[in-house]
């Protein structure tokens, strides 16, 4: 049949198959919102720390638990209004979030921690016993013969008050005094009366005192340290028990004793050394007879 005759129509090719591509969900970056909150957060307190030094940066590290809560809001809304969305979690941002807080909060609190814990609390310790050692002084030697006072104070203390005064020492501060007294004392009775008297005094002065320390340097020493608040109300009876007593005349003779021997049995070495060599006839002599 030719192509011209009537009512001839040409084949049609079939229409290409239609193939419906997969929906692309939109894909949201979980992480981005709670970091960029994180980061307005840590540069503002960052600010306000400089600007501020007497803010409680220890108080606010308490709380940098937030950033978790922040980060599960986030995940929260994500999941229940953007259902059609394929969630992501960015731990890119999440990890340079945790970097720049915890540096931000380090720079932050290096002033606090260079004001409690550097020379400052050095300084203050210091000036801190010097005040308790004046005021000790006065009173003990109102009531004994004093021949030198020596104070420990160690602030534990997480942080410091500004300019303060041994009247703000605590329980939790330690605070050590050691007392040498210059007056003989006839018996170890007579030693803890004296030292309960000197107690008394130490009481007066409302310094938390956790150890004392009584000690003479006579012909007889008497030594008595204390700890607690126990031992420090106890009597003066009740004391005579923690006395160590030693006789420094005993002590004087065991040590010339001992350098004395010691000096004897180097001289004996010396003397043995010397015969030894006396004996044994010298070489070059012997060599020069048998030439």
């Amino acid at each position: 049949m030719s192509n011209e005759t009537p009512g001839y129509q040409p084949p049609v090719a079939p229409p290409p198959p239609v193939y419906n591509a997969p929906v692309q969900k939109p894909v949201r970056r979980v992480g981005v919102f709670t970091m960029g909150a994180s980061l307005i957060g840590a540069g503002a307190l960052t600010i306000y720390a400089i600007i501020n030094p007497g803010l409680d940066i220890y108080q606010i590290i308490r709380y940098t638990p937030a950033i978790l809560i922040l980060l599960g809001i986030e995940i929260l809304v994500y999941a229940i209004f953007q259902k059609n969305s394929h969630l992501q979690y960015d731990f890119l941002s999440m990890f340079v979030c945790f970097i720049l807080i915890v540096f931000s909060l380090s720079l932050a609190g290096i002033p606090t921690i260079f004001k409690n814990w550097g020379p400052n609390r050095e300084y203050t310790e210091k000036r801190l016993q010097n005040e308790v050692y004046d005021l000790c002084y006065d009173k003990l030697s109102a009531v004994e013969k004093i021949s030198d006072v020596d104070i420990h104070i160690n602030l534990e203390r997480p942080e410091l008050e500004k300019d303060m005064t041994y009247r703000q020492l605590t329980g939790e501060d330690l605070v050590n005094i050691n007392v040498t007294l210059y007056n003989e004392y006839p018996s170890t009775e007579a030693f803890t009366a004296a030292c309960r008297k000197l107690l008394n005094e130490l009481t007066s002065t409302r310094v938390p005192f956790d150890g004392v320390a009584f000690t003479t340097n006579g012909k007889i020493r008497y030594d008595l340290h204390l700890e607690g608040r126990y031992q420090l109300a106890m009597t003066a009876k009740e004391l005579e028990p923690l006395v160590d007593v030693t006789s420094n005349e005993q002590e004087n003779a065991s040590s010339e004793v001992s350098s004395a021997s010691a000096s004897s049995n180097t001289v004996s070495n010396t003397s043995s050394t010397t015969s030894t060599t006396s004996s044994t006839p010298p070489t070059s002599s012997t060599a020069s007879l048998a030439a």
